[in-house]
């Protein structure tokens, strides 16, 4: 069985997510880096789920850079809030 051959863009192309919002809620996911690759941590326990967002360096960057911590979030699961 053969994969699908990977996307391929041309070097200038940036893609960027609209702002998502969610019914009834005041939350909302936004993407502002969306010209840097990177990775997130989640972090759970029994009373919450955190993440953090690190965007790293490009290619042609110095590999030794630290990633960037970019974003994060912390959700309380008992009350549903997002801090």
């Amino acid at each position: 069985m053969q994969g699908r051959p990977l996307a391929r863009f041309p070097s200038d192309f940036h893609f960027s997510l609209s702002t998502f919002t969610s019914a009834g809620t005041d939350g909302a996911l936004k993407s502002y880096a969306d010209n840097r690759h990177g990775y997130m941590t989640l972090e759970v326990s029994a009373a919450t789920l955190k993440g953090d967002f690190y965007t790293v360096p490009h290619p042609q960057e110095a590999w030794g850079n630290p990633a960037d911590h970019h974003d994060s979030f912390t959700l309380d699961l008992k009350s549903h809030r997002v801090s």
